[in-house]
């Protein structure tokens, strides 16, 4: 079975439950029970199966099925939840500051697990058609080692050329560029609008300069492009990083209050919300 049956099978498999869900969801209001109660619980149950998954991380060493397989029973519980969630507001606008907090917290967790899920396919395929592949934690060291090279060739261009023009543009256009990582926005949708302005700005320049000066520009454009694709490699390796420092705090926290709605609501209503 490749990838794409799996998926389909997987799809369909949740839109049959999710079926079953709000039918056994219309059944109970039916009989007039409390949703709540049932609703509140099915979804702190599935809570503590995600939060799991980062554990199951960690412990590779039990036999406890693959990652894979986890990580597929993470993404689907996750939409489980959003819908069990949905049922345990009924649909509705919460009210009171404890069930406002939780239903952003729960929107963050649920819209940072989606848009880690999108990354994860999608980031590492856009790296791999890089040409040149950078270890993350080197990135900088890569960043400080193209700029003391594009520094030393603006102190090459002028003595040798007697020439200001380019270590100008350089000091105008493209220090601030080269001092730090730049257009983050713009990496992360993959765009390269950035860097197509700075060479054009570079080719226009490179129209007043002579053939010595014309050599030295084309080393910096080198050296632009070169930043241009650490910064990008910079942007999608940590964004698939550090995502999950979003996720799992959130998660945590969601988790806290969670059981302080839990207690409030067997102390001043004996289980009824």
């Amino acid at each position: 079975m490749n990838l794409k049956q799996r998926r389909n099978i997987n799809i369909l498999g949740f839109v049959i439950t999710a079926l079953i869900m709000i039918a056994i969801h219309r059944r109970i209001q039916i009989s007039l029970l409390d949703v709540s109660i049932y609703s509140g619980w099915t979804l702190f149950i599935l809570m503590i199966f995600m939060a799991s998954y980062n554990i199951r991380k960690k412990l590779t060493f039990l036999p406890l099925g693959s990652s894979s397989f986890w990580l597929q029973l993470h993404i689907y519980g996750g939409y489980y939840c959003c819908l069990i969630f949905l049922f345990h507001i009924d649909f509705r606008r919460p009210t009171g500051h404890l069930e406002v907090t939780m239903t952003i917290l729960f929107s963050l967790i649920f819209l940072s697990g989606v848009s880690g899920l999108i990354i994860s396919r999608i980031f590492p395929r856009r790296l791999s058609a890089k040409s040149e592949e950078f270890i993350f934690e080197r990135i900088p060291q890569y960043r400080k080692t193209v700029r003391d090279k594009a520094e030393e060739l603006i102190l090459d261009s002028i003595s040798e050329t007697d020439s200001e023009l380019i270590a100008r543009f350089y000091k105008k256009d493209i220090a601030g560029f080269m001092a730090q990582p730049k257009y983050f926005i713009y990496h992360f949708w993959g765009s390269e609008r950035p860097l197509v302005k700075i060479l054009r700005n570079l080719e226009s320049l490179s129209r007043y300069l002579n053939e010595n000066e014309k050599k030295y520009c084309e080393q910096l454009r080198e050296l632009i492009v070169k930043k241009y694709d650490l910064d990008y490699s910079l942007c999608l390796q940590g964004c698939l990083k550090y995502w999950l420092f979003i996720h799992i705090p959130l998660t945590y926290s969601l988790m806290i209050f969670v059981v302080l709605h839990v207690i409030l609501v067997y102390a001043y209503t004996g289980g009824h919300t």
